[in-house]
């Protein structure tokens, strides 16, 4: 028996037996039939430790943000024990991609105490479990989110900015972070009729600017040739508009002068429909350019026509009188 070879697998279930846990990982690894069935047996227990993870009652991470400075009573000590405790491969995973915390505290690049190292590695870790749980449920979840969220608003940070990180699930989107802060300053909750009021306008709003680029792709695929009664009608219908809208700011303007953020609404509606009329009057004056010069195409080619049924009448009466000049040589004695 013990000149008999042994395989790769048969050698892992040996070291297996003397504890030696990470050989044996290695032999296994290096075996070309195992390392598929592993990773999918892996696959499998990090998405069902994350479910557990996100569906838990009590994790620390659902939270709401009540003040300015939110991650400073944060419990990152809290968050990482809880994760190590309902989901140990998820932790030892995320561990791993950050250095040791000795690799971090003996480098020469950074200057940091043990303590400091420590908490920034907690830190790290909480922060990178933090992602994959706001993006199974963005209700729940979401503290570290909005916080981030609220800060880099606060700071100046662009709603693309926003929205781009929001796709990393780093961030909330740009409305929500605005519905944020306007809570934070008001001290008001916006879970009632007033912030299911601007859910709703704000739904209202998104769906106004889908059906706007909807219309503007039809018309841009519907054919050019337009008569001059269509035109009238769009005038008409742009005046109308017009006047509707200066009476709509005016009411707005004296009912709603208190809130800002349905003001900075009003703003951003008056912005739209400016655009979109500054569109129709582009493509009016396309139409109008392009219907002149299809008359003008006409009208050439009617000159050019005439010319030739000039040339075509030129001909025929000189052919005629080619014909008469010889029928009148042959009958002459």
């Amino acid at each position: 028996m013990l000149s008999r070879r042994m395989g790769k697998k048969s050698k892992a279930a040996l070291l297996v037996s003397k504890s030696s846990y990470k050989a044996a990982f290695q032999m296994l690894w290096s075996s070309k039939g195992a390392r598929k069935p592993m990773m999918e047996f892996w696959r499998k227990q990090l998405k069902n430790e994350m479910k557990v993870l996100s569906r838990k009652a009590d994790s620390p991470f659902h939270q709401k943000v009540s003040g300015r400075k939110p991650l400073s009573s944060f419990p990152w000590k809290r968050c990482l024990s809880w994760a190590q405790e309902n989901a140990p491969l998820v932790t030892a995973c995320l561990n791993s991609m950050f250095p040791d915390i000795n690799t971090l505290y003996k480098s020469s690049h950074s200057q940091l105490t043990e303590e400091q190292a420590v908490t920034l590695l907690e830190r790290r870790t909480v922060v990178a479990l933090s992602i994959p749980l706001f993006t199974r449920n963005i209700w729940r979840n979401n503290f570290l989110q909005a916080a981030l969220g609220a800060e880099l608003r606060l700071q100046g940070c662009s709603g693309s900015a926003l929205d781009t990180l929001n796709t990393m699930g780093l961030c909330q989107n740009k409305d929500t972070v605005r519905l944020l802060l306007h809570r934070l300053r008001n001290g008001k909750d916006m879970d009632g009729d007033q912030g299911l009021m601007l859910k709703h306008e704000q739904i209202k709003d998104d769906m106004e600017q889908e059906t706007t680029d909807e219309d503007e792709e039809e018309e841009e695929e519907e054919e050019e040739e337009e008569n001059d009664d269509e035109e009238q009608e769009d005038e008409m219908m742009v005046a109308v508009e017009e006047e509707v809208e200066q009476e709509e700011v005016q009411d707005g303007l004296q009912e709603e002068e208190e809130d800002p953020a349905v003001m900075e609404k009003e703003e951003r509606r008056r912005r739209r429909k400016k655009a979109k009329k500054q569109r129709r009057e582009e493509k009016r004056k396309e139409r109008r350019v392009k219907r002149k010069e299809r008359e003008e195409d006409e009208e050439e080619e009617d000159e050019l026509e005439q010319k030739k049924r000039k040339v075509v009448v030129v001909r025929l009466g000189l052919l005629k009188g080619t014909s008469e000049v010889g029928r009148s040589d042959l009958s002459a004695p």
